[in-house]
């Protein structure tokens, strides 16, 4: 009877289900509490969508043994009949037998987010992605991800909360591979552009979990006895292949783009050769005459690219040049795949277009200014002190040319994330291609498919620009160059400061300060170094205070909770990178953080809350600990609690509560290892 089960769950495996259903039938028969029998009965039935007569099997095998494939199979069927707190209830147990179940773990994060708790929901998908040996659990969210934009298009949720939700899956999961990229990059474009996603291109057919094909090998019941089939599953039963590219009907389509001339190869089909014995030697070339010209034949014409300036205009864009470092660096790889071979690819219009953008953001920050920023993954940060700082306003319009090209009035945004894009391009060897519109222009590091324009976009959009971190593309290019065979080009950071007496220190940090920060470029040195206060200097960073009229707005703190009694904020200079951190900025804060821990315990917790207190917010109250939580209970009349820890799953979150000018306030303080930026600071209010 064991071979019978054994074969019975073969068959359902196989996606033969009227086949699989007499064996399990026979099998209750004889034994009619079988719990492998009424799991495969509810199968049966739950694949052909008879969801009641599935819940009644899947009970009834329930209330005889309660194991964690049997609740797992339940908390699906009743999610499928929209019972959502009876299948998250089933399914949290399930996950707590098995807390690596990919599927598992998807099932449950759809029925938190259908219930509207977002970010439960979406944590849990992120844990079942970033353990998704088997694939269940990207199958699974294409389903899921494909009814969610349905329900944004016909206006049942808003279009924020699926781009968070999309966004926050990319760029959290430690490892996406080509084919997720490709499908969350498609997501975002049907959410722009208001459309549903092709469930037949992305959605994989009816697959069953990783416990039904464990049960089909003998995972449940004991190994098969010899006579019972084993075959691999169908080609429809196995993981998708992974791809390199993107596949072009991916993209949302466009207008007709001239495209770089490239050679395309024939058929593809592998050449006969030719027979040893064969002795006419004029078929011979007559056969080889054919190939070539078959060859021949499939050459794209070459022809000449329609340049801006001889369209037809009387001017033509005209830039003041610049100055940029070029390199060029020669080597060769015995382990080099075709697959890491990367060439800047695409619409040349929309090429030309974007370099545009970019050079007029670059002949910005030359203004009165005689040095070039570097272009480099720790320039991201400091461009976005400046563009926070007014830059953006500076920015000089393109040229009428390009009025027609569709973006043109966001060159603010293009100029910006093609900038990020350089920086990892230049320095991770990466390639562009250009697409029409240009802002779906995207970049290529080995495997790993980055869109800067996208997160440009949201950081441009969001209230508060400490709620977008710009460098975590710069992270995400990193991880992509390590498994490539790519080769990096660093550009190492020479700090200046070490050695320098305790008097020329701050002198140092005031002439580096004034040219990191563009709109001081005219400043007299010594003015800034006169407000300058180290606090400490150590290997690593230097900790010091300036005058809040040396430093942008944002970087005083919400409604200046960052300035001092002696009108000063907190700032703090990276040795290792030359980058300068405003202390008042919550993301300026948790980098810091980053830098001197690598995990949240009692003594980072320490000395978050003394930066905190001293330089984050030092004109507001903290309640650093119990006696300070009474004394601002009192003050305000609310209970105000001392910080404490939370978790959840690898997350560990210091909350830290605290009393601003307009009432109480709360920071958690989050270290995640497996995120792809492990410290977080949120404030809530």
């Amino acid at each position: 009877m064991l071979q019978s089960i054994n074969h019975g769950w073969h068959e359902l495996s196989q996606g033969n289900v009227d086949a699989a259903e007499p064996i399990f039938r026979s099998h209750l028969n004889d034994h009619p509490d079988s719990v492998e029998a009424l799991r495969g009965l509810a199968r049966v039935a739950l694949h052909r969508g008879d969801t009641a007569h599935a819940e009644t099997l899947a009970q009834r095998a329930h209330s005889i043994d309660s194991t964690a494939d049997v609740k797992l199979l339940l908390g699906e069927i009743l999610g499928a009949q929209g019972k959502r707190r009876e299948a998250e209830q089933l399914l949290t147990q399930a996950v707590a037998f098995h807390t690596s179940d990919s599927y598992a773990l998807a099932l449950l994060g759809e029925q938190k987010i259908r219930q509207g708790r977002w970010d439960e929901g979406t944590q849990d998908f992120i844990e079942a992605l970033s353990n998704d040996a088997d694939g269940d659990g990207f199958r699974h969210l294409q389903k899921v991800l494909a009814d969610l934009v349905d329900a944004y298009v016909a206006g049942r949720i808003p279009e924020q909360d699926a781009m968070k939700f999309v966004n926050r899956l990319d760029y959290s999961v430690p490892k996406t591979g080509p084919e997720m990229q490709s499908f969350f990059g498609e997501a975002r474009r049907a959410i722009n552009s208001g459309r549903s996603i092709n469930r037949r291109q992305h959605a994989p057919e009816q697959t069953l979990p990783t416990s039904v094909r464990q049960a089909a090998r003998g995972a449940s019941t004991g190994a098969p006895s010899p006579a019972a089939p084993q075959s691999p599953p169908p080609q429809s039963q196995r993981p998708p292949e992974k791809r390199q590219t993107r596949a072009p009907q991916q993209r949302r389509p466009s207008a007709p783009r001239q495209q770089r001339p490239r050679s395309s190869n024939s058929s593809g089909t592998k050449q006969p050769g030719v027979d040893a014995n064969q002795k006419d030697l004029q078929a011979i070339i007559q056969h080889e005459r054919s190939l070539n010209q078959d060859l021949v034949a499939g050459l794209a014409e070459m022809g000449p690219p329609e340049w801006p300036s001889k369209a037809g205009y009387d001017s033509i864009d005209t830039v003041p040049p610049i100055s940029l470092d070029r390199g060029s660096v020669l080597g060769e790889s015995g382990g080099i795949d075709m697959r890491d071979f990367r060439i800047t690819d695409g619409d040349l219009l929309s090429e030309i277009f974007l370099e545009r953008c970019l050079r007029n953001l670059l002949v910005a920050t030359q203004k009165n200014k005689a040095t070039t920023i570097v272009l480099r993954p720790e320039s991201i940060w400091q461009m976005e002190i400046n563009c926070r700082d007014g830059l953006l306003d500076d920015l000089r319009p393109l040229s009428p040319l390009y009025k027609d090209r569709a973006g043109f009035e966001n060159f603010r945004q293009l100029a910006f994330g093609m900038f990020i894009g350089e920086c990892l391009a230049k320095t991770y060897d990466g390639a562009w291609t250009y697409e029409t519109p240009a802002s779906e222009s995207y970049l290529e590091i080995g495997n790993m498919i980055l869109e800067p324009f996208d997160l440009v976009a949201r950081w441009m959009a969001a209230a508060d620009k400490d709620d977008v971190d710009l460098d975590m593309l710069a992270r995400q290019g990193h991880q992509a160059s390590q498994q490539s065979t790519s080769m990096t080009i660093a550009s190492d950071h020479i700090d200046p400061t070490r050695e320098l007496s305790r008097d020329a220190l701050p002198a140092k940090l005031a002439e580096m300060w004034a040219l990191y920060r563009f709109n001081l470029s005219d400043t007299a040195f010594s003015h800034v170094a006169s407000t300058i206060e180290v606090v400490e200097s150590e290997d690593r960073f230097i900790l010091f205070r300036i005058g809040a009229k040396w430093v942008p707005e944002f970087a005083r703190g919400p409604q200046g909770a960052g300035i001092g009694y002696d009108d000063t904020v907190g700032m703090a200079y990276l040795r290792q990178s030359g980058q300068f951190l405003p202390l008042a900025s919550r993301k300026g804060l948790a980098r810091l953080l980053e830098i001197c821990f690598d995990k949240l315990d009692k003594h980072s917790a320490r000395r978050a809350i003394e930066l905190l207190t001293d330089f984050h917010c030092p004109s507001w109250w903290v309640a650093a600990n119990d006696p300070e939580a009474a004394k601002l209970s009192q003050k305000v009349g609310t209970q105000v609690n001392s910080p404490r820890f939370e978790r959840q799953h690898s997350a560990k979150t210091l909350v830290i509560s605290g009393v601003s000018s307009q009432g109480p306030v709360q920071w958690r303080l989050t270290h995640d290892p497996h995120q792809v930026v492990p410290w977080q600071l949120d404030l809530q209010r």
